[in-house]
Order: structure tokens, then sequence, then C-alpha cells
């Protein structure tokens, strides 16, 4: 009787463990003629969702007959009725999203389940607490611009940088700094809360190769592949890379590389955009596709840069080429005099640390790449005179 009893409770179980587990996800069969794309739509599914959660290496080699496992139980906060949401728009971050609701960026990343900087994108819609819907005000501090002001003196003033005022407060122009305009000034705690996971997203620009397939890139950078299609805009059209085209690798991840993340990390990635630069002017000047710019800044098809603008640039180049790496030891010094040191033209050093122009003078403790190869090389003719 006590067996029969216990046989009785272990069915009872295993079928109380199944139903749980059917309440918690659904099976599509996939049929003849089915892309995960026409999946997604059918079920409603994001398809990168059916990607991660039945670990599908390629995409586009799914068969027919094969069982896609879709888990559903995804769990919101219980108290919904105290959370809102709000939709991405050109030039948010998640700082000022969290200074908008009173929140912290580190709440914002655990209620959305943000991994990197590439889940935040335009047109997503972030849950947001709405419980302590405060005077947001009381939590920062502000400047009111005087006669006279200019953002370095401000900037100076409150121990900050001219960028981070131009960011924070969506400063276009000299028009936008005028006499009683409030300006917010930076919390620290949370500027480097924000700077540390999301200010500086590496991305690499690789030129697609004879042989290629996503696999195959994917492993060579140590990155999923479900990355770099979220990256390029991809999840629609997984089969689109051609020889010669430029896709974007966010390197972030990646379990290769180390020296790159590290090194790349102490350099400038970004590029101040000058006065009458278009984005292709820019894009010839470094040599870099400009629909790789136009991704990883968020930039529409037909939109122009604006001077001043601050864009973010791929992973030096020069990391994958002979080279070192340089720390300005003098108060200050000029790229001409560090390539003179070095034997290569000045060129060379613009084009891989993103520089202005061929006069840029450095401060002490900046750090720059100095590519060392054969394109780089140069031999310097000095003129003495008596």
């Amino acid at each position: 009787m006590k067996k029969f009893t216990v046989i009785v409770l272990l069915l009872v179980t295993i079928m109380a463990m199944s139903l749980a587990q059917a309440e918690a996800s659904t099976v599509y069969k996939v049929k003849s003629g089915d892309t995960l794309i026409e999946i997604s739509k059918e079920i409603g599914v994001p398809i990168e969702v059916i990607i991660e959660q039945n670990n599908i290496s390629n995409p586009s080699n799914i068969y027919v007959g094969q069982r896609l496992i879709i888990r559903i139980n995804i769990e919101y906060p219980n108290d919904q009725n105290k959370y809102g949401y709000y939709t991405i728009k050109a030039g948010d971050i998640l700082w000022n999203i969290a200074q908008k609701y009173n929140t912290t960026v580190e709440k914002l990343v655990e209620l959305n389940d943000i991994k990197d900087a590439y889940d935040l994108y335009i047109g997503r819609k972030l849950l947001v607490p709405l419980n302590n819907n405060q005077n947001v005000e009381e939590e920062n501090n502000y400047y009111i611009v005087q006669e006279g002001d200019i953002l370095w003196n401000i900037a100076q003033k409150y121990n900050t940088t001219v960028q981070k005022l131009v960011e924070l407060n969506n400063i276009k122009n000299s028009y936008d700094l005028y006499v009683g305009r409030r300006l917010i000034l930076p919390n620290t705690n949370i500027d480097k809360e924000e700077i540390k996971v999301y200010s500086y997203p590496l991305y690499y620009s690789y030129q697609v190769q004879e042989g290629d397939n996503l696999v195959k890139i994917a492993d060579k950078f140590g990155v999923r592949m479900l990355e770099i299609m979220k990256a390029n805009n991809m999840l629609d059209n997984i089969n689109n890379i051609q020889v010669g085209s430029n896709l974007i690798i966010p390197l972030d991840n990646s379990n290769k590389f180390a020296y790159v993340k590290r090194y790349s990390k102490l350099l400038n990635n970004y590029y101040r955009v000058n006065a009458d630069e278009t984005l292709t002017d820019i894009a010839e000047k470094f040599n870099i596709s400009e629909d790789v710019l136009r991704i990883i800044n968020a930039l529409g098809s037909e939109e122009k840069v604006r001077y001043g603008q601050k864009l973010l640039m791929p992973v030096s180049q020069g990391f994958f080429k002979k080279h070192r790496i340089y720390t300005v030891r003098k108060d200050e010094e000029y790229i001409a005099d560090i390539a003179y040191e070095n034997g290569v033209n000045i060129r060379s050093i613009v084009q891989a640390n993103y520089l202005k122009d061929l006069n840029v003078k450095l401060k002490k403790g900046e750090t720059i790449i100095v590519t060392l190869d054969e394109d780089s090389k140069t031999t310097w003719v000095v003129n003495e005179y008596n």
C-alpha cells in the first residue's frame, strides 16, 4: 500500500511539474518554408528571444520538424500600478531618464534587464517606477547663467567639462546659452556609474572577407552572433553580408581581445565635428564606413551632423597593426614631435586617434596609439642652421 502511495505521489508531482512547465512555455514546430522572422511574427515573440532561448547558433539553419521552445513566464513587478513606460528618444541616456523619474541607473537596468549599451535604442519602451514621483529638481544641482559666462568658466568652477555640460543640457550652439538659463550640473556619483557602464561602448568596424559568414565572424571576435545581428540591424535580414561590406562588431562582451578592450578605454573614442564638416567628410577622413558611423551614433539615413557634435567612433584600427601605446610625459606635446620621435607620419597618428587636425597639442597624461606599420613609417629630414 505504501509503495502504491509513493508511486501515486510521484506521478502527481511529475504531472504538476509538467503542468507548470506547460504554463511557462510554448512549443512551435517548424514547418516547410518557415523562417525565424515569420515564426517571430506568428507567435508574437521577438526573434532575438527565440534565438537566445533555443541556443540557435545559425538563425538561417533551422529545419522542418524542429521544436522551438519559447518560455513565457516573464516576471513583472507585483505593483504594476506603480510603474509606467517611457519611450526612448534620440539623445536619451539612462542617467537623464533616471533623473526624470527620480530613480537610479541601476534600478532601470534591473527593471528592464539591460545588459549593455545595445539594449538602449530609440523607440524602446522602458519600465520606469512612478511610486516616488517627487520633484526631481530638488535632487539636482543647477547653475543660472550670468552675463559674461561661457561654458569653459562654468565647467572650471564646478570641476566638470564643457563636453559634459553640453550633453546634460542638450546645448547645440551658442544661442542655447543665454543669461538666466538654468543649467544642470553633473551629479558626480551617478555620473561615474553612467560612464562606467554606458558611455564608452566598444565597436570595431570589420570588413567582410571572402568565405566569411556570421558564425565565423562571431567566433573570430569572441562575441555572440546575436550581438552582431542586433548591432547591424540584421534581425530581419540575417543573410545579408557581402564581401567588402562593413560590419559593426560589439567588443564589450567579447571573450577575446582583452588587451584591446583594456587600452581602448584609455584612448579618445569620440570625435568633435568641425565647422562645415559633413558625416561623409569624417568617414573619408578616417577611412570608416559612413553607415557604421550612422548606426553606432543612432543617426537617421538623411540626418546631418552639426558643428560641435560629439560622435562615437569605432575602436581604433591601430590596435590591429604593429603599434605602441604612448602617454604624454611633458606638460604639453605636439603630435608632430611624437611622430618625429617614432619615425612615423603625422597623419597616421591623426587617423588612429580621431584627432581634429595635424596641429593638435596633447596635455600631460593623455594617451594615444602610435601605429608602426610600413604605411605609417616615414623618413624625417631635419635641417640644421647655424
